[in-house]
């Protein structure tokens, strides 16, 4: 849906308020931050420095059982930690926590299907994708991960969890604040990503030749499970978004050239953090 003209200003604002948060955040976080910026947007002077910015490190990626979904239910998934530099508790926590809540809005979900269930038990896990859309490095970690739920007597639930967060605050980073106008980058996303699910994912070949096609790129809802990867922009779509019940849940990679002229100063520096 189109916002009013009314939106506008606010929309500039909060845009605004989310590169700042974010560039705070970095600064803040991390000794390796990208360059200032002097009037008229050219790189300011260096300042004169006693030290090198630390080197950004690859983390180690593990993968943990994921916590007992609860009665009536099977477990067999698995969830991202990272490991190899001092101070990850809070991303590890967050990353814990994805899975902690995905499992709460199913159990809120499937509630009554369990109490008049007839053919228990039900199922849920968690893994990466295929192929995996996760980066971990000492700067920010981003993963996608997916996630099947299986009520007793219903059908399967395909869908994602997601996060890309700084290092060390886990302090979250928004697929908007990639874009210097936020609008016009999830315009370019979802074209590069309509393109791409075209030529690779046949399943959703015919809905995406609908007008209505599932990529409305003026709902930032609709891109809210994505990752950040040295391949690209990836996009998580859940079930039934595009396509039907049959095709599960699909991803888009969206190539960093294909969107790069459009991203935010913050955008820029983040994708030369990944590992």
């Amino acid at each position: 849906m189109t916002r009013p003209p009314l939106w506008k200003p606010l929309v500039a604002l909060l845009v605004a308020a989310t590169t700042a948060t974010a560039f705070y955040a970095v600064r803040h976080h991390h000794s390796g931050a990208p360059p200032r910026t002097a009037a008229g947007g050219s790189p300011a002077a260096p300042r004169a420095s006693r030290s090198q910015p630390a080197p950004v490190v690859v983390l180690r990626q593990s993968f943990v059982a994921d916590p007992p979904f609860g009665s009536g239910f099977l477990t067999h998934g698995t969830y991202l930690q990272v490991s190899g530099v001092d101070h990850l508790d809070a991303v590890n926590a967050a990353l814990h926590q994805l899975i902690v809540d995905d499992q709460a809005q199913d159990r809120t979900k499937f509630a009554e299907l369990t109490l008049w269930a007839t053919t228990p038990p039900g199922e849920y896990g968690s893994g990466p994708g295929k192929p995996p859309a996760i980066s971990a490095s000492s700067v920010i970690v981003s993963a996608l991960l997916a996630t099947e739920a299986v009520p007793p007597d219903g059908e399967w639930d395909d869908s994602w969890v997601s996060a890309t967060l700084l290092v060390p605050s886990a302090h979250p980073v928004l697929l908007d604040s990639l874009f210097t106008d936020p609008m016009q980058g999830l315009a370019a996303v979802a074209a590069a990503a309509k393109d791409y699910l075209l030529a690779n994912v046949p399943c959703v070949a015919d809905p995406l030749n609908d007008p209505t096609d599932g990529l409305d790129p003026t709902n930032s809802a609709t891109y809210q499970h994505f990752a950040i990867t040295p391949a690209g922009l990836v996009i998580g779509f859940e079930q039934l978004q595009i396509g039907p019940h049959s095709c599960g849940s699909v991803t888009a990679t969206v190539p960093w050239p294909t969107i790069r002229p459009l991203m935010s100063p913050v955008g820029t520096w983040l994708i030369t953090q990944l590992r």
